[in-house]
């Protein structure tokens, strides 16, 4: 079975979910939309961009699951590498979060409300052990 790149898998599952569009992204890379907002993009295998309502952001960076934006630290926007093959799960149930927030509802997931990590968390549990959380 060949191996699936990163880009691939993210774009498989987003694309699986009711009303999500895919496009170019202006920044290059592939960006995703529902109900009209960009949930995020992504950059090739290296990098995904997510967009948070800010209260959301400081939670998601709070818990190391993912870093200000570096061009836009002030914004909602947060970075989360792809540098080991758990952090495509973890950017999988963010987009989801973030997808929820937007107003879509993905299959299978649980309602992502705000001040909910709970499906991130346990990515990310799931990922790294206690001693070695993601940085």
């Amino acid at each position: 079975m060949p191996v699936t790149s990163a880009a691939e898998r993210i774009h498989r599952e987003l694309t699986s979910w009711p009303g999500v569009e895919a496009e170019p992204h202006r920044s290059g890379g592939r960006g995703y939309r529902v109900a009209g907002l960009e949930i995020g993009h992504v950059h090739g295998d290296d990098l995904v961009e997510i967009s948070f309502p800010k209260p959301v952001r400081d939670e998601v960076v709070a818990a190391r699951l993912a870093e200000r934006h570096p061009l836009l630290p002030e914004s909602g926007w947060v970075s989360k590498p792809l540098d080991h093959d758990p952090d495509v799960e973890i950017a999988l149930a963010l987009l989801r979060r973030a997808y929820g927030l937007a107003g879509g509802r993905s299959r299978g997931s649980a309602a992502a409300d705000e001040g909910e990590l709970d499906e991130v968390g346990e990515a990310s549990r799931q990922s790294f052990p206690a001693s070695d959380p993601p940085s």
